[in-house]
């Protein structure tokens, strides 16, 4: 442990690695995209949990204890890992900032001399799925991601059109609940979601319409309908999910539409927000109506 004149350290813990996890293809296919060193990363990150998974959000501490040696951006680490389920960031009651390890407490046997965790939980419903749970995952069904944490329920009402049976389900959610929904419903989809961490700025911009995970829903399911459509087999985004809360929101008025005058570099640059790729030989009007 080091001296206070050395800067605040975690106290580390000796944890459990599966084998399994050497062979985990969906870190692997992470550490590869973006470059960063998560498998051990995630590893390190065991030691520094409590016995429920849990530890306090401090990127320059985490990095001191987790790779010290390492020239690495630590934030971005911990963020590629929390937009692709491996971490769950939250807040406390108090304004603390935590994160949690999601599958932390299935995996590891915990020495029953270790002292209970001193941090809140993040008040899930039920335990979130995690890409790091080999095999938990049901293909198809993305009805796990649909119970989100409540600390990322807003206070605010969507504007949907389902039925409001659920109070949490219209409750309007924000940045990170849109980030974790959207990426969990893609990841049904075998589909790996880019442009939707939490500090995306169009991750950012759907959440400040208030939307609420009913409304969330509906809009991706039309998104996801677009896609199939038209055979595009682009991941959805936070922008093309935003379009089709727009659209609910304000049915387009019969005549003329308003994307009909746009010029050509406007098509191209809504199509980039949007994550449409401009097919060889499409025309701009065809692309204009995939957008």
């Amino acid at each position: 442990m080091r001296s206070p004149c050395q800067g605040e350290t975690i106290m580390s813990r000796i944890r459990t690695v599966k084998p399994e996890l050497f062979a985990h293809e969906e870190l692997y296919d992470a550490e590869k995209e973006t470059g960063l060193p998560l498998r051990l990363a995630f590893i390190g990150l065991f030691t520094v949990a409590d016995r429920e998974g849990r530890f306090r959000y401090k990127p320059r501490t985490l990095k001191k204890d987790v790779m010290p040696y390492d020239e690495v951006d630590f934030e971005r680490v911990l963020d590629a890992l929390i937009t692709r389920g491996f971490l769950v960031r939250y807040t406390s009651a108090t304004g603390e900032a935590l994160a949690l390890i999601p599958t932390f407490t299935r995996h590891q046997h915990v020495n029953v001399k270790e002292p209970p965790s001193s941090l809140p939980s993040p008040e899930f419903d039920e335990p979130p799925e995690s890409p790091a749970d080999k095999g938990s995952a049901r293909d198809g069904d993305a009805s796990a991601t649909r119970e989100l944490p409540r600390a990322h329920l807003g206070t605010g009402t969507g504007k949907g059109t389902k039925d409001k049976t659920n109070d949490d389900d219209t409750r309007s959610l924000d940045a990170a609940a849109v980030s974790v929904a959207i990426i969990g419903w893609e990841r049904s989809r075998k589909k790996a979601a880019r442009g939707v961490s939490p500090s995306h700025p169009t991750v950012i911009e759907l959440a400040a319409l208030g939307v609420s995970l009913d409304e969330l829903r509906a809009a991706y399911d039309d998104a996801v309908a677009n896609r199939q459509a038209s055979d595009d087999p682009t991941p959805v985004n936070a922008g093309f999910v935003r379009t089709f809360v727009e659209k609910r929101r304000r049915p387009p008025a019969h005549g003329c539409s308003a994307i009909a005058g746009r010029t050509d570099a406007g098509i191209s640059r809504r199509a980039s927000e949007l994550g449409v790729v401009a097919r060889p030989g499409e025309s701009f009007d065809a692309l204009r109506e995939r957008v």
